[in-house]
């Protein structure tokens, strides 16, 4: 048997070696998870699932129901759902120029960290004389605000709010002097300096310290967009001024249909999830519309038809007083919040996606 029959589907069951790598790196948070007993362990490697799914969903739910949950093994064998297509959408840089024509959507992007030098982009503006480091110091002190992000990153790792404020320099709200800043931009590889959105009013009066990101998640099935689910993420006193629920965030459920948030919930650090109906530091009520709901979807549809070849695509947005932006792309989209409100193999509409993409149902 030659090695491209021995990597094909029917003999590993895995579309592809990176999928298998994915399932390799769950395993082995499986076997090192601190929090699930070895018989739920073994239990978890049997069925194909994480200890996470574990933890949020229940035991006794998942152990009656588990046929129910997309796993993340199931996931896993799926990857890459787009193919080779996934190259256009796995880093912020290229999903930027992709976008161009859907350019009042994307946020600017100022620079590109890589290799110990800061190249300028396009976005740059003009009334930025300096060059390097220096120039996007420059640049901070006229734009009052900026993100750093990774080009290629996930679960918001490795991201940072810069603030210039009366004179003085801020890393994700704490107090920075400028040679330490210019420390931590020298520390960084294949980064990106971008312009920092900021929440729709609304938004920000649950909580404003967080990019607070709406996830669209949407299957095409004969080159048809379809919503299959829609979260938003709301940073916190212990997010450390990210969203993303792996740092501590809140996942809020929003119905597909209205755009209305349905409930929200939190994780403690063993992942078990409480549901919630106010903000846990500021007090807000999740009890919001999603502000331009129906703008967001008609773009996102319109997105996935002007690249048919991207079938699977999970949307970051962040929604604005004057319109959105469209932060990044996901082509393997984290699944826990998108079967809190019901489990993906049992919404019909749902399982037909997955079905198209090459599950096979047991």
């Amino acid at each position: 048997m030659n090695l491209e029959k021995a990597l094909d589907r029917k003999f590993l069951s895995y579309r592809s070696v990176l999928g298998y790598y994915h399932w390799v790196r769950a395993v082995k948070s499986i076997i090192k998870d601190r929090h699930v007993s070895l018989g739920d362990k073994l239990w978890c490697l049997k069925h194909g699932f994480t200890p996470d799914y574990y933890n949020l969903y229940g035991p006794e739910n998942l152990k009656q129901n588990y046929r129910d949950y997309l796993s993340t093994k199931q996931y896993c064998q799926l990857h890459p759902i787009n193919g080779m297509f996934s190259l256009w959408i796995d880093d912020k840089l290229t999903v930027k120029n992709m976008l161009a024509p859907f350019g009042e959507h994307v946020p600017k992007y100022y620079y590109d960290i890589e290799d110990g030098q800061a190249l300028r982009l396009p976005d740059c503006p003009e009334t930025v004389t300096a060059k390097g480091y220096d120039g996007i110091l420059e640049l901070l002190r006229q734009e009052k605000r900026l993100a750093l992000k990774k080009l290629l990153g996930r679960f918001g790792m490795g991201f940072y709010r810069l603030e210039y404020v009366d004179g003085d320099y801020y890393i994700t709200g704490e107090k920075s002097s400028e040679e330490a800043l210019r420390k931590l931009l020298r520390s960084l590889n294949y980064y990106l300096v971008t312009e920092y959105v900021t929440n729709h009013e609304t938004i920000r009066s649950i909580w404003s310290d967080s990019a607070n990101t709406l996830r669209i998640l949407m299957g095409c099935v004969d080159q048809e967009p379809i919503l299959m689910r829609s979260f938003m993420r709301f940073g916190n006193a212990n997010s450390h001024g990210v969203d993303n629920a792996h740092s501590g965030g809140i996942e809020a459920i929003v119905d597909e249909d209205t755009g209305h948030i349905l409930f929200a919930v939190a994780m403690d650090a063993a992942g078990h999830a409480t549901r919630i109906t106010e903000h846990p530091d500021s007090g807000a009520s999740f009890d919001i519309q999603i502000p331009r709901w129906d703008e967001v979807l008609r773009t996102c549809k319109e997105i996935c038809r002007h690249f048919p070849e991207l079938r699977y695509l999970g949307f970051d947005v962040v929604i604005t007083d004057d319109g959105f932006k469209i932060l990044e792309i996901n082509s393997l989209s984290g699944l826990m919040a998108a079967q809190l409100k019901e489990p993906l193999l049992k919404d019909p509409k749902t399982r037909k996606v997955f079905e198209s993409f090459g599950l096979r149902m047991k």
